[in-house]
């Protein structure tokens, strides 16, 4: 998550997007807040995430993918799914080494 953050933060207009997606919640609790909440949706193949969007009351705050995945319509294909209200929220599963 310290990885994430950082680069984040040194991505032209990340520091806003960090403050939009953190809110008043602090730094340590961030990744639990999320997943928690329902916000995070994420699309994947058989084998790992691919990517994931923030989604709160109904607005996409941010959408990211892996790198070896971008070109790949990954984020079209998530944001389409969005949008045609083709997810179902369940339970997220923690990622290893994340305590949620």
């Amino acid at each position: 998550m310290d990885h994430a953050i950082k680069r984040l933060k040194n991505h032209r207009g990340g520091p806003e997007l960090y403050t939009t997606i953190r809110r008043d919640v602090d730094e340590e609790s961030l990744l639990t807040y999320v997943v928690t909440s329902g916000a995070l949706w994420t699309i994947s193949d058989e084998k790992r995430v691919l990517g994931f969007a923030l989604v709160r009351d109904e607005v996409v705050e941010g959408v990211f993918v892996h790198h070896e995945q971008r070109r790949q319509r990954v984020a079209t294909t998530l944001l389409r799914a969005l949008v045609a209200g083709r997810t179902h929220r369940r339970t997220a599963w923690p990622c290893r080494g994340i305590e949620v």
